[in-house]
């Protein structure tokens, strides 16, 4: 019946979020963090961007851009470092968005 076909071809608007962001951890001094992001976009892909930062600023400071362009990224954490907070950057279709901060915490052995 046409009802039906008209009734099932509705689409509801879809929005550009993220279905996993970061999130915050606690390691020892020399071991390796890892950090996922992942978002959707109706059916466009998406591009990544990470950027390691000493504060929040939103959006971050282009000159803290890491240079890793997929969703998952690995770092290695010393007690010198300055900039223990991390921030994903999602970009499809003209569209931007930035997920919640995660913050690394060095624990003490």
């Amino acid at each position: 019946p046409r009802g039906t076909e008209a009734a099932n071809s509705f689409e509801t608007p879809t929005t550009f979020s993220f279905l996993q962001q970061p999130i915050s951890q606690s390691v020892e001094h020399g071991s390796s963090v890892t950090f996922n992001c992942t978002a959707k976009y109706e059916q466009y892909s998406v591009r990544y961007r990470w950027y390691r930062l000493s504060e929040v600023q939103i959006p971050p400071d282009e000159n803290n851009q890491l240079n890793q362009t997929s969703s998952i990224i690995s770092i290695d954490i010393y007690k010198s470092d300055s900039k223990l907070l991390f921030q994903c950057r999602a970009e499809s279709e003209g569209q931007v968005i930035y997920s919640d901060v995660a913050k690394v915490t060095i624990a003490c052995k």
